[in-house]
């Protein structure tokens, strides 16, 4: 009887001391996935810093003001610049000059502008004897009436109520595009390359 009792004592330690291997097995886990999901967020909250996805400007334009539309990210500079300007700013920002592609985008776009005129990608191509948009010589984006007239060292700029030309030497603010897609692509591959 004695045995018997010490071999269920025994039998129910080692159950024990097995349920506290799995608990410890098991909390372990729970901290291992606890700080790599911590880590996911911290690098998800890099990508993303300093960015502000607004839907509506609120009637003050900050400095090189953020905003986000379906699938693009716009960048909003505070500096007046040349068109050939706003270009390079853009592109030194791995950016393109806005291009319109319908007039939903058109309308949030005048929405942001707060009384000041930017630049966009539209400028007359002097070669071609046409009007492009930046980065493609593809048929893009909306047909402005002026686009109808030769313009000659024109540039297209937008305001919160109207896109028209201009020579391009006139210094405005820039809108820099890129698609949310591109950005998160890229951010992607960068973050799978440190694993």
């Amino acid at each position: 009887m004695i045995g018997n009792l010490t071999q269920e004592y025994h039998i129910l330690q080692n159950d024990s001391y097995l349920k506290d291997q799995l608990l410890t097995n098991k909390s372990l886990e729970y901290n291992i996935l606890k700080n790599e999901m911590l880590q996911q967020k911290k690098e998800q909250d890099l990508l993303f810093t300093n960015r502000t996805f607004q839907s509506k400007n609120k009637g003050k334009l900050h400095e090189n003001h953020q905003s986000c539309h379906r699938i693009k990210y716009y960048y909003f500079t505070s500096k007046s610049e040349k068109w050939i300007g706003c270009k390079k700013t853009c592109q030194s920002c791995n950016l393109s000059l806005l291009k319109i592609n319908d007039e939903d985008e058109l309308t949030f776009i005048q929405t942001q502008t707060y009384k000041k005129n930017y630049w966009i990608g539209l400028s007359y191509d002097i070669k071609e004897k046409k009007w492009k948009w930046v980065d493609t010589d593809l048929p893009f984006g909306i047909n402005f009436t002026f686009m109808s007239f030769s313009g000659r060292g024109q540039c297209a700029f937008l305001s919160s109520t109207r896109v028209t030309n201009i020579d391009c030497s006139n210094p405005y603010h820039c809108i820099c595009e890129k698609r949310i897609d591109n950005v998160l692509s890229t951010s992607f591959q960068r973050y799978k390359k440190k694993r």
